[in-house]
This record gives structure tokens, C-alpha cells and sequence, in this order.
């Protein structure tokens, strides 16, 4: 049988830690098409006339756009990237009071794909 001395033992466990562990989407087998893959990042997508979406792409601000308004409510045609001066706007409440956020705010803040507004 191999011993090893208490220090030698502490060191090959420090070395262990300290080396970077590489993390796969099949690591993780729960994940989804909706949650976020940290290597994309989320981006505003403006559907339709009048709502935003964060996501990794077109495809699936369609499909989350789709799953909200019904299967045949948009196609591809109608997803566009957000433009910069709609996500810089400051927010408006109902009663057309600004709020102190941006869009651009809440997509920073988003941590998954899904709805960030919708607008009139």
C-alpha cells in the first residue's frame, strides 16, 4: 500500500483545484434551448411591431416570440436586431411617466432568454 505524507496529500489536492476546469453544454444535461449558452451572449431582438426579446439569436427570439402569441404569429421576416436608439430610450410607465431604466438596462440584467417588453 502507497502513503503519501500529509503535505505531499495537501498539495496534489491544491493542485487539483487550481487547475481550470473546462465546463460543456453536456455537462449540464438539464439545460435547454432557452436557458443561456454563457459563450453567446444575449442580445435584443425587436419581433413583431411592438416586442423586445433577449436572445442568442433570431431563431430563438422567434421561438420564444411563438410560444407566447401561438405557432404561426410570426416567421423569421419578422425578427430584427434591436436598434441602439430604442435601447438606449429611457422607459415610460403607463401614465407616460420616464423611469430610470433602459433597455439596454434590463438586457445587461437579464439572465436568461425571454420577454424584455413590449411597447405601443
Amino acid at each position: 500500500m502507497f502513503l503519501t505524507s500529509p503535505l505531499v496529500a495537501l498539495a496534489l489536492a491544491w493542485q487539483r483545484l487550481l487547475q481550470p476546469h473546462k465546463s460543456t453544454r453536456s455537462e449540464v444535461p438539464h439545460m435547454n434551448s432557452y436557458q443561456q449558452d454563457l459563450t453567446r451572449p444575449l442580445k435584443a431582438w425587436c419581433v413583431g411591431d411592438f416586442n423586445l426579446y433577449a436572445a442568442e439569436d433570431a431563431a430563438q427570439a422567434l421561438t420564444l416570440a411563438c410560444n407566447v402569441a401561438g405557432p404561426a404569429s410570426y416567421t423569421l421576416d419578422d425578427v430584427v436586431p434591436a436598434p441602439a436608439d430604442l435601447l438606449d430610450e429611457r422607459l415610460a410607465d403607463a401614465s407616460g411617466t420616464r423611469l430610470a431604466w433602459t433597455l439596454r438596462g434590463l438586457l445587461v440584467d437579464a439572465k436568461a432568454p425571454g420577454h424584455l417588453a413590449s411597447y405601443e
